[in-house]
């Protein structure tokens, strides 16, 4: 009978290790995990074990085992965490923007200036939806604003004149023929080289027309960036210059197959614009005349010139690389551009009315100096051109379908339904408005709180983190800890600037701006100059800390150096990357390391130089120290690769992705630290929800943070655009995953990796051991 009894025991404690009960290394039974039973738990078990290859070994292939069968049904390019919080935010904009939407905001009338907002948002969706509107005005919106190019920078014998005499032909070398100056009876003979082919044009008018179209919010030979940049002055916002203002970045125009393609683009579009007749009231296809197709000529071979002399770097459009400005005063600026730019002239028409800074930042004082030197030697004919098409570059996709159509040919773009457009055009001109009903719907307050909390736990980890590092001086450490308990956070939206929480700052900011139900096109005008005044209206004034870079729906954190901030914006911050009913290893493994992420940044191999204010200093001495740790990860993710297309393969820079990697290890370290003691000091999930999930019960919570953290990059590359991956300052998603992992001992413990397998390596000559910096 005993032994029948133990019999049964044994059975039974068999069976409840079956269904997930464990044992302990003692051998003692523990009671089965207290599941998570909320429908957000459910639905989140559902689609983790979804896309898990469970048969695989995840101290082999924890990609394929985290997400491999999303990977084998993704289609190039796809991102899985990526795609979600996207089209989450998309969905929730459509339904603001759109008033038809059974769901679209529907204030209080008493209430105003909410009134107002939501008339504005509406008023530009509504117009964007005008099809029927654009197709009657044709491409007539256009040309009216290219006639401000013509009437700023006249040019005698150009195409794009009104009156202009007939046998007017472009050489390369000079322009023969006869016209009628201002069409009047004043014969010219162009036989004549471009120097002196000037006629009424003056460095006057190239500083006007330069400067009217920053102050449109165009940009031609540079755009003009109000930013506080300044290391000497960075509570101020000052005025800086960066290249880039063209229609392929700087190294795209040494690849002959796409200029040919984006010159064919420049003839088509002036052939549309400037034929008496527009060709597309035509019913047979068109065939751009040989005039055009030479316009169009001059400006690519203008735009070749002028790319050479940009810097790869200003192909990134983060402003933030370009730190290190030259500030010069503005006869300074005058002197790198004597010949050809006036710097009054330009803010006089840029700013106006706002006083100009004292100093200016050049991002790249040899681009000026290079720049008036191709503007010497170029003739005012190809000057006029570039500028005439620089406006449509910028303004073409404001029109209706069939005038816009080779743009979309050109870029490739996808005709995404209009709807959608309309509804990202209209978080382009009232970001604030939209932002303001977007967090409410996108980020509910418990997750705000929630997200607040993740954040100072894993602030509070960093200080004691700091305190354990014997490589950290006295000095060093002092103000690592100052730095971090002095570091600005904004989650959901902007505080000021206008206040998103407060529909009346809300108004007020946007008083100004003229939104017209039935002109699109002259609502995109306005926006722009609107925006461009708004920017150049900080000029001089102390930096708002409080200002998101980026709107609500923005899928982008960042972390501010110059101002020591880290910023979430809520569409970042929609589940599954936060929520309020997750347990906490789900929230600290894609929340918990996005926040650790930013936070790292503040003390990755740039952020070390910039103290608790923002300011640029050298108060880090233990630089020897730090190098010598990261460069452990110069070395580990240069060894990584990425596949580009005919199955070549291309190597990863672990110096260009370092900061990223520093980031992102730091982050993946210090968000475990913080759930783990968190975990530890509760484990019945009595202050700290940590309960397993319903079919996931097999996996301990340690594993199911680093499962979690996997599906935050799982995503198949696209080959063909490898160049781009190879470009970017993080590392492909996958080494954001098998690479940081790699470095992980808590996570070789969760999966008890064997010494020397992929997840768990060894040190060898080759290959150093686990890389740790923070």
């Amino acid at each position: 009978m005993k032994n029948l009894h133990l019999f049964l025991i044994i059975g039974a404690a068999l069976q409840l290790v079956a269904h997930g009960a464990p044992i302990t290394d003692e051998g003692i039974y523990q009671a089965p995990p207290e599941l998570c039973q909320t429908s957000e738990c459910i639905k989140e078990a559902r689609e983790i074990a979804k896309y898990m290859k469970k048969d695989k070994d995840p101290c082999k292939e924890f990609e394929q085992f985290a997400c491999g069968k999303f990977l084998d049904n993704a289609e190039p390019g796809d991102s899985y965490l990526d795609d979600i919080v996207r089209g989450l935010s998309d969905e929730i904009v459509l339904r603001l923007a759109n008033p038809e939407h059974p769901k679209t905001p529907k204030p209080d009338p008493k209430d105003q200036a909410s009134v107002r907002n939501v008339q504005r948002m509406h008023t530009n969706f509504v117009a964007c939806m005008n099809e029927a509107q654009r197709v009657k005005a044709g491409r007539e919106p256009l040309k009216r604003e290219l006639e401000k190019v013509v009437k700023a920078y006249p040019v005698p014998g150009s195409l794009l004149e009104s009156k202009k005499a007939p046998g007017v032909t472009i050489k390369k070398d000079g322009i023969t023929g006869q016209f009628f100056r201002d069409g009047w009876k004043t014969s010219i003979n162009l036989s004549i080289g471009y120097s002196k082919a000037i006629g009424g044009n003056t460095k006057n008018d190239l500083s006007a027309i330069t400067g009217q179209f920053l102050g449109e919010g165009l940009s031609a030979f540079f755009k003009l960036i109000v930013e506080n940049l300044n290391p000497a002055d960075p509570d101020r916002y000052g005025m800086f210059v960066r290249p880039k203002s063209l229609g392929l970045s700087a190294s795209t125009y040494k690849d002959s197959t796409k200029t040919q393609g984006y010159e064919q683009l420049i003839g088509k579009m002036f052939y549309i614009l400037y034929e008496e007749n527009d060709p597309l009231t035509g019913k047979e296809p068109f065939v751009v005349k040989q005039r055009w197709k030479d316009v169009a000529n001059l400006v690519v071979e203008f735009e070749k010139k002028l790319a050479a002399f940009i810097s790869s770097d200003f192909d990134n459009d983060d402003f933030r690389l370009q730190m290190d400005s030259g500030m010069l005063t503005i006869p300074q600026v005058n002197d790198l551009t004597q010949s050809s730019l006036d710097w009054k002239v330009i803010l006089n028409n840029t700013l106006n009315g706002v006083q100009p800074p004292g100093l200016i930042g050049v991002m790249d004082i040899q681009y000026l100096k290079d720049l008036d030197g191709l503007l010497k030697a170029t003739d005012p004919r190809t000057i006029q051109y570039f500028f005439a098409w620089s406006m449509i570059r910028q303004l073409g996709e404001f029109l209706d379908a069939a005038h816009r159509r080779p743009f979309d040919d050109f870029y490739r773009r996808s005709i995404e339904d209009r709807d959608k457009t309309c509804a990202s055009n209209t978080l382009d001109v009232v970001p604030d408005i939209v932002s303001h009903f977007f967090v409410p719907i996108a980020l509910p307050e418990p997750a705000r709180a929630k997200a607040g909390e993740i954040i100072n736990s894993i602030i509070s980890t960093y200080s004691k983190s700091f305190q354990s590092y014997k490589w950290l001086t006295g000095d060093t450490l002092k103000g690592a800890l100052l730095k971090l308990s002095k570091l600005g956070q904004i989650i959901g939206y902007s505080y000021s600037g206008p206040d998103n929480r407060d529909p009346s700052s809300i108004d007020k900011f946007y008083s100004g701006l003229n939104l017209d139900g039935q002109d699109h096109f002259g609502n995109q005008v306005r926006a722009k100059t609107f925006w461009a005044q708004v920017d150049f209206g900080k000029v001089n004034k102390d930096f708002d800390r409080q200002h998101m870079d980026n709107s609500a729906p923005t899928d982008n954190a960042y972390n501010r150096k110059n101002t020591n901030t880290i910023a979430f914006p809520a569409g970042r911050l929609h589940s599954p990357v936060i929520n309020a009913d997750f347990p906490e290893y789900l929230n600290y493994a894609v929340f918990g390391t996005t926040a650790a992420h930013e936070i790292t940044h503040a003390f990755d191999s740039d952020g070390i130089y910039y103290d608790e204010a923002g300011h640029h200093s050298m108060w880090f001495k233990s630089v020897k120290e730090f190098e010598d740790r990261y460069q452990c990860l110069v070395r580990q993710f240069s060894k990584f690769t990425i596949d580009g297309p005919n199955n070549q393969t291309y190597a990863v820079s672990g110096v260009s992705t370092l900061k990223e990697n520093i980031a992102d290890n730091g982050g993946i370290s210090q968000a475990y630290k913080t759930w783990s003691e968190r975990y530890q000091s509760d484990r019945q999930s009595t202050k700290y929800n940590n309960k397993r999930l319903l079919g996931l019960e097999e996996y301990s919570p340690e594993q199911m943070f680093f499962i979690q953290y996997a599906r935050g990059w799982c995503g198949r590359p696209n080959p063909d655009k490898y160049e781009r991956a190879l470009n970017d300052l993080h590392s492909p998603d996958k080494w954001r995953i098998v690479g940081v992992l790699q470095n992980s001992q808590d996570f070789a413990k969760a999966f008890n990796c064997q010494p020397g397998s992929l997840m768990n390596p060894l040190k060898t000559k080759d290959n150093d051991t686990k890389c740790d910096v923070w």
